[in-house]
């Protein structure tokens, strides 16, 4: 019975991208300095979904089986490899469509029975996400619960993907399922001379305003971070969320340009309310998020 409450793994294989050719030569992708701040460190992006009203888990899998393959074609950095540089030990990405990984379970709770409250410890003692190797740039994970309900992880590594980009993958992934294609709006821009360093960098003095210095003095306490920090999570209703949409988007909508996503606009009313409660009382306070 005690297993019941932990993921048994079904299945796991690897799915590549279908449209890469054969001919062309394995690449290495650095990864910057500004990826390395966060350090490389695993992540998920967890999705939980009722009993569908139609089909079942069966379909599901079926369905990520078909066109997770047609979505990798758009992410081919994903299908890759993360390996550290024999000669300076930092993490880099071998691309030559090594594949992503797809691990199927299913786990005997509910998903009800989970603590949202602290979602990561709850789900860490189902097993959920499965374990993958350190290497793998995207798992991805579909886990039966018992109430019909299932839930998709999407993993991977820090210092290759932050917190808005898998949730572009998450995105893209319901874009194609639901239409077959993904609007140009919905992929990924793969030209890293966007970010190609200046001859001569030069910072204006804003920038000190912006960026707090990464410096010992600043930086959280690893030891200690567990008991002073506190995690909370909200449930917004969906028309509260389209206010807050229909707020942030007033100009953009006046002027015929695009209006605000879900995220910025409750991002911008966090921003908000954050900077009216502390005011000038901390002149060098900072919001991550």
């Amino acid at each position: 019975m005690a297993n019941d409450y932990r993921v048994r793994v079904l299945s796991r294989r690897i799915v590549k991208a279908s449209g890469f050719s054969v001919t062309v030569a394995p690449r290495v992708l650095a990864v910057s300095n500004l990826d390395l701040l966060p350090r490389s460190v695993p992540g998920s992006l967890f999705c939980a979904y009722r009993k569908p009203s139609a089909g079942g888990f069966g379909d599901v899998v079926a369905t990520f089986e078909a066109k997770l393959p047609s979505l990798l074609d758009h992410f081919l950095p994903l299908t890759g490899r993360i390996v550290a540089n024999p000669r300076s030990g930092r993490p880099e990405v071998h691309c030559n469509n090594q594949g992503a990984e797809l691990v199927v379970g299913e786990v005997g709770v509910a998903l009800a029975s989970l603590d949202y409250g602290d979602l990561g410890a709850s789900l860490a003692r189902t097993g959920v996400p499965v374990q993958y190797g350190a290497d793998i740039a995207l798992p991805v994970q579909l886990v039966s619960f018992a109430c019909g309900g299932f839930a998709v992880a999407w993993g991977s590594n820090h210092a290759l993907v932050d917190g808005y980009s898998g949730c572009l993958v998450a995105n893209a992934w319901s874009q194609l399922v639901r239409s077959g294609t993904i609007p140009a709006t919905g992929t990924p821009n793969h030209d890293r001379s966007v970010f190609r360093p200046r001859a001569t960098p030069s910072y204006g003095s804003s920038v000190g305003e912006l960026f707090m210095p990464s410096e010992s003095e600043h930086l959280v306490n690893a030891l200690t971070n567990e008991s002073s920090f506190v995690r909370r999570t909200y449930y917004v209703d969906a028309r509260d969320v389209a206010t807050l949409r229909a707020q942030a988007s007033r100009e953009d909508a006046a002027a015929g340009e695009r209006g605000a996503t879900r995220l910025e606009a409750v991002s911008a009313y966090l921003w908000k309310v954050f900077a009216a409660v502390v005011g000038e009382s901390d002149e060098r306070c900072r919001m991550g998020w």
